[in-house]
């Protein structure tokens, strides 16, 4: 597990229908003129927060989709340019190999257009409700439907329409928001002020679903609206004309963090600055006045951008599983897929280290003691165990989770016995046996180290202890060549699903353990909340 301690953050605004990154105007932007550094905030921690200065897109249209794209790099030398296939960075998320974006701002026109216009939407923001955070949240999996947002819809309705009132409105206003497990639709009431429609804490977002737009659906159900020289008269039945209705597919998004798709990125916030005075204009910017109605006119905007990265730690009830991948990277690059070869023995399988461990002790680096290391070898004359450095195991065999995991909790056949099943609980992690073969000894490297041939040996920064909750394959049948299985019923009574159904990952939290025997004292007291493995010493 490379920890999450990134030398730099950067981020670039992106045009999302070109995913095409703006020129940016502001303090720390890179040579490059579209990307800029944010600073760590040392006095954060889970998450670790990165803040920016005020910056600002240029070129940016009346009507664009504004995204946002955050990039995480091991190298302490700022680059000219951001390449998101080069090693050691992390640009999130990438869905499909397509660098795409974590965070959307989104534009509406402020003034009515001249005529018998259409309904139109000044303003659609979205608020916490039951959620931790507003567009992008870290959702909770308790409760396991996770959280609900609340829906924020200014609508300017044709003036012939009967004025709109709290309770008997021929009008009406809905969103849909479009989840992995399905569509989800909310009706939206009117407040009583002003154009206000609103669905408090009603607009469903489940944990580690990533990605999900919100589709907007106006219907003016009296009245009339003219387009050209035709006057359509509104309606509330399936009869109203198209004129008086109108549908906005992405009018609004919300993420919800995804160890797939945003990586460590456990926040991110965009607040609306005032260049001149450097005021907060509005927090949460994600919903903007666009400056015209005319689309070619250029708007411009100051922002700043905070970016929650998440500390590796001893897991909570009620957090959401951890996501360990062995797997292509994001690249697509089947070397650097996470996995390691802890085991000298010739032969050895990925599968067998799953199930059984390493067949040798390792301690913690020192120094740059493995930047000559190619082989054990190397290791064993100076001196030899424990072994301070690991080699990473190349190639993708991902079937090799479901038979390891197998294989470890002693499963056979397409079922498990009681105490093969997920133990975690409320009262998890203290409530764990220590003898439950679902926890398992993890390396911990530097970010960024997955980046070379497959081969290399890697420095060992520490050790954890992961408790599986659930894994690839992990379903009733025969995995198929994604090392998934072919029907949804888990094997073990309790697992949790891998996000996105993906082959190629363990899921499961951080616990405290204890070092195995051969760990050496260094001496200091054993601290209960670090992830570090403690170690059992005689006292007297």
């Amino acid at each position: 597990m490379p920890l999450p301690t990134p030398q730099h953050v950067y981020a670039q605004f992106v045009n999302e229908s070109g995913n095409t990154p703006y020129n940016v105007t502001g303090t720390g932007v890179l040579a490059d003129g579209k990307t800029f550094s944010l600073t760590q905030d040392a006095t954060t921690s889970n998450p670790v927060l990165w803040r920016s200065p005020t910056v600002s897109p240029t070129g940016v249209q009346a009507g664009d989709h504004v995204g946002i794209r955050a990039v995480l790099s091991a190298s302490s030398t700022v680059p000219t340019a951001i390449d998101c296939n080069a090693a050691g960075l992390e640009c999130d998320s990438n869905e499909g190999n397509n660098w795409a974006t974590l965070m959307s701002l989104r534009q509406w026109q402020q003034t009515t257009p001249s005529g018998n216009f259409a309904p139109f939407v000044k303003d659609l923001r979205l608020d916490t409700g039951t959620c931790p955070d507003a567009y992008f949240a870290d959702v909770p999996v308790s409760p396991s439907a996770g959280c609900k947002m609340t829906v924020n819809a200014t609508v300017k309705f044709n003036s012939t329409a009967s004025p709109t009132t709290h309770g008997n409105n021929p009008e009406s206003v809905s969103a849909t928001i479009h989840l992995p497990s399905g569509d989800q639709p909310v009706d939206l009431t009117y407040s009583g002020t002003g154009d206000l429609w609103q669905g408090a804490a009603v607009l469903p977002v489940t944990p580690n679903s990533g990605r999900s737009t919100i589709t907007l659906n106006i219907a003016q159900g009296d009245g009339t609206v003219t387009v050209g020289t035709t006057n359509n008269t509104c309606r509330t039945n399936n009869q109203n004309p198209a004129a008086c209705k109108v549908q906005i597919d992405d009018a609004q998004r919300v993420f919800a963090a995804n160890s797939l798709n945003s990586g460590y990125i456990q926040r991110m916030q965009i607040d609306q600055i005032n260049p001149a005075t450097q005021a907060t204009i509005q927090s949460f910017a994600n919903s903007l006045p666009a400056c015209s109605t005319t689309l070619t006119t250029t708007c411009p905007y100051s922002f700043k951008l905070t970016i929650g990265v998440a500390s590796l730690h001893i897991a909570t009830p009620g957090e959401r599983p951890v996501t360990l991948r062995i797997l292509k990277d994001t690249t697509g690059n089947a070397s650097k897929n996470g996995s390691l070869n802890c085991d000298t023995a010739s032969g050895t399988t990925l599968r067998d280290e799953i199930a059984n461990g390493c067949n040798v002790a390792y301690r913690v680096a020192v120094g740059n003691e493995c930047d000559t290391v190619n082989s054990f070898g190397d290791m064993a004359a100076n001196p030899p165990n424990p072994y301070p450095c690991v080699q990473e195991k190349p190639g993708e065999n991902k079937n090799a989770i479901n038979q390891g995991m197998k294989l470890r909790l002693g499963i056979n056949g397409n079922s498990c016995n009681g105490a093969q099943d997920n133990q975690w609980s409320n009262g998890s992690p203290d409530n764990l046996s220590q003898t439950d073969k679902r926890r398992i000894a993890v390396f911990l490297t530097d970010f960024g180290m997955f980046t070379g041939s497959g081969r290399d040996f890697i420095p060992v920064k520490g050790f954890a202890e992961f408790y599986v909750t659930g894994w690839s394959g992990q379903e009733k049948g025969n995995p198929d060549n994604n090392g998934n299985g072919n029907n949804n019923s888990a094997i073990c009574s309790g697992n949790d699903p891998v996000p996105g159904d993906s082959s190629g990952y363990l899921v499961g939290h951080f616990i405290k353990g204890v070092a195995p025997p051969g760990v050496a004292d260094n001496g200091q007291a054993c601290d209960p909340t670090a992830l570090d493995l403690c170690t059992a010493v005689l006292t007297r």
